[in-house]
């Protein structure tokens, strides 16, 4: 008798957590935006804002690729409109940066626990400076699984 009631406390504990985690994960889907390319024009790239990263760091890691681009033109892009306040961008937000350059062929890649950009670069024969420029990675040590990074097509410089 005490092994039955034990079991069944044990069935209904487990029903419990089945039944709050799948609460739980369905709220944050029913919550969590959807994106399919936030960029309608053409020369517009999707970035996607990480913790730390201001507009003006953003048009630094794209200073290679666009020398020219300020923060007024990333403002300026319809896209962008949900931008009220320059100075308060959040990470997961994703913003629309005009760039006149597309790299065609790149290669999108998700991260897993245990990649590293050197090794991308080892085993595609890409240089770690190039993939850097082309994922907008300014610290190679800072890539988290489940992020994507774009690679650049292999025998291409970004520079």
């Amino acid at each position: 008798m005490v092994n039955g009631l034990m079991s069944r406390r044990r069935a209904r504990f487990f029903l419990s957590v089945a039944i709050v985690t799948a609460v739980l994960v369905a709220s944050l889907f029913a919550v969590m935006p959807t994106f399919a390319g936030i960029c309608s024009a053409p020369g517009g790239e999707e970035y996607r804002v990480r913790w730390g990263d201001t507009l003006s760091h953003i048009v630094s890691l794209y200073h290679q690729v666009e020398p020219n681009l300020t923060i007024s033109d990333i403002l300026a892009m319809p896209e962008n409109s949900d931008i009220t306040d320059p100075n308060l961008i959040r990470p997961g937000q994703r913003i629309c940066i005009p760039t006149a350059q597309i790299t065609w062929g790149s290669i999108c890649h998700d991260v897993v626990w245990g990649d590293t950009l050197s090794g991308y670069a080892a085993f595609t024969g890409i240089s770690l400076r190039d993939i850097m420029m082309n994922a907008k990675i300014a610290n190679p040590d800072w890539i988290f699984a489940g992020e994507t990074i774009v690679l650049p097509p292999p025998g291409t410089a970004n520079c």
